[in-house]
């Protein structure tokens, strides 16, 4: 990094937030869990894994306004998200990283 360049973990946070559970999203976690234990059962995938319940969020840390928000389709997929996201906050300059991530900064 040069001088003056700004580390994105300066500028930015990364956090898991739970996501809002609606009745509809409530019946396709289950029905999601329930084929995914089915198919684990019949040897057709993976282990089953729980569906995400929250969300990976970047914010700015001025005023805590949202440029980042994705679901992921299992809980481990949003730990990793998470990991990666917060090792990047420490490696990337600010610049870097919103390119990388795609931050609406609007």
């Amino acid at each position: 990094m040069n001088a003056g360049e700004i580390y994105a973990s300066e500028i930015y946070t990364a956090e898991l937030e739970p996501r809002e559970i609606t009745l509809p999203r409530r019946a396709g976690m289950i029905a999601g869990s329930a084929a995914s234990i089915a198919l684990s059962l019949f040897g057709l995938g993976d282990s089953p894994i729980g569906p995400a319940v929250s969300d990976l969020v970047i914010r700015v840390r001025a005023d805590g306004r949202a440029v980042y928000r994705s679901g992921q389709g299992n809980s481990q997929l949003a730990d990793s998200m998470l990991a990666t996201a917060r090792r990047e906050l420490d490696e990337f300059t600010a610049e870097a990283f919103a390119a990388e991530w795609g931050l609406d900064l609007a």
